[in-house]
């Protein structure tokens, strides 16, 4: 028999049946405890070593997972601690992980990933545990990153709180107020100073963000340099995302609809790309040609085409590789409503994605 004990505090013996069955079927002569109570479950952490505890926090009156935190860390005992929690509970994850819980997890989540990661935390590994002073938060960011981690990143900066999601190494949703995705994770970029804390996830939530995470991080970091830039660096500290935004969007509002007499015969061009850093480049490579320039843009095929007789454009350069409509299904409804010139501009066509030669029979020009 193992030295080393699990104990699952929980009203409920089903959890701790199943985690016992685990641990049983794999060999791993652990010793599985179980504790219907919060006061039994504190007296066991007290009087014998307990390596791991899983306690079900259901707030006060039944089991309070965070009281039961509170004690085993104030008394400095080397338990590592893990909380489940209701759905109508998660605002208490940040101040159990405050408190010092390795993991705080919403219920229902999947038991055998539950029980993979009871395990996985018993496991002797090097390295360092705690907070991370003075780290940029994209330093942060690719470092979960690169490890192909599965985390959720709590961002606190004072005065608000943001959630980023990075799921096997790729960072797949963010939360900032009501936002959500790709601007809630510029926005929380954008905070210059404040704390983070990471915790293992096991309910993944749907996807919002569909960039690779450089060109994420690429584009939020230049985002974020040129909003300062343009403030100056007094008032860097207190600027107001949602303001700057949307007087950025106003400004492309207002040259994605150009009309004819104001382009002066230009040649009008319109850029279909979910990457932003990608239409300023091809934009600011464009209009270095006084002859043309970017009438419209859109961010997946669906935009395009609502854009197309807004725009009206001479040529439309298009992305394959998009969410909501890739450009492959937006190039057959253009040929199909407005058959034009259409140039493919991606870096997965002819790769791992379309087959150029595909695209020229569904009406592509190059």
């Amino acid at each position: 028999m193992s030295d080393r004990a699990i104990l699952i505090a929980d009203t409920n013996k089903v959890l701790f049946e199943t985690v016992l069955d685990y641990f049983t079927q794999r060999d791993l002569r652990h010793r599985i405890l179980w504790s219907p109570s919060e006061t039994e479950a504190l007296n066991m952490v007290q009087q014998e070593r307990i390596d791991l505890l899983y306690a079900n926090h259901s707030g006060p009156g039944l089991i309070n997972g965070l009281e039961i935190a509170r004690t085993v860390r104030q008394k400095q005992l080397p338990t590592r601690i893990v909380l489940g929690a209701e759905l109508t509970l998660k605002e208490d994850r940040v101040k159990a992980l405050e408190m010092g819980c390795d993991s705080f997890l919403i219920k229902p989540f999947p038991i055998h990933d539950f029980c993979e990661l009871l395990f996985n935390m018993l496991q002797p590994k090097q390295g360092f545990r705690g907070r991370l002073i003075g780290m940029r938060l994209e330093d942060v960011i690719q470092m979960f990153c690169y490890g192909k981690d599965s985390i959720l990143l709590t961002v606190n900066n004072g005065r608000e709180q943001g959630h980023i999601y990075i799921h096997e190494g790729d960072v797949i949703h963010a939360v900032w107020a009501d936002q959500h995705g790709v601007d809630a994770f510029y926005e929380i970029l954008g905070w210059k100073s404040g704390q983070f804390l990471s915790q293992v996830i096991l309910n993944v939530p749907e996807r919002s963000v569909y960039m690779d995470w450089q060109t994420l991080l690429m584009e939020g970091i230049r985002e974020r340099d040129e909003i300062r830039h343009a403030l100056g660096s007094d008032d860097a500290q207190t600027f107001n995302h949602d303001t700057v935004r949307a007087q950025s969007q106003a400004q492309k509002d207002i040259t994605a609809t150009k009309s004819r007499e104001q382009l002066d015969g230009q040649k009008r061009i319109m850029v279909v790309d979910d990457s932003r850093l990608i239409r300023k480049i091809v934009q600011e490579i464009i209009e270095a040609d006084p002859a043309i320039t970017v009438a419209g843009y859109a961010k997946n095929g669906v935009e395009a085409l609502e854009k197309l007789n807004e725009v009206s454009p001479d040529l439309i350069l298009l992305d394959w590789d998009m969410p909501v409509m890739k450009g492959s299904t937006a190039l057959m409804h253009i040929m199909i409503r407005s058959p034009g010139p259409v140039m493919m501009l991606s870096g997965f066509v002819g790769g791992v994605g379309a087959n150029p030669f595909d695209l020229i029979c569904l009406g592509a020009s190059d």
